[in-house]
């Protein structure tokens, strides 16, 4: 399978729109649910195999960041 059949196969979530709406989230009753679908997004997209190192950076700081 090549990597633009793995992209058509695997619906693409904005990672940085669900990582951003978590950061700026503050109802604390929504927070872990913001967090967790961010967290989800960002491993989904981890899992590519097309993630340039770029792209793997911002995500690992994101992932940190979420963790706080």
């Amino acid at each position: 399978m090549h990597s633009s059949e793995v992209r058509a196969a695997v619906p693409q979530i904005d990672w940085q729109k669900l990582y951003e709406a978590a950061m700026l989230e503050m109802n604390p009753d929504k927070l872990a649910a913001c967090i967790g679908a961010a967290d989800q997004a960002i491993a989904q997209r981890e899992s590519l195999v097309d993630t340039m190192e770029l792209e793997r950076r911002k995500l690992a700081d994101a992932r940190s960041s979420s963790r706080v």
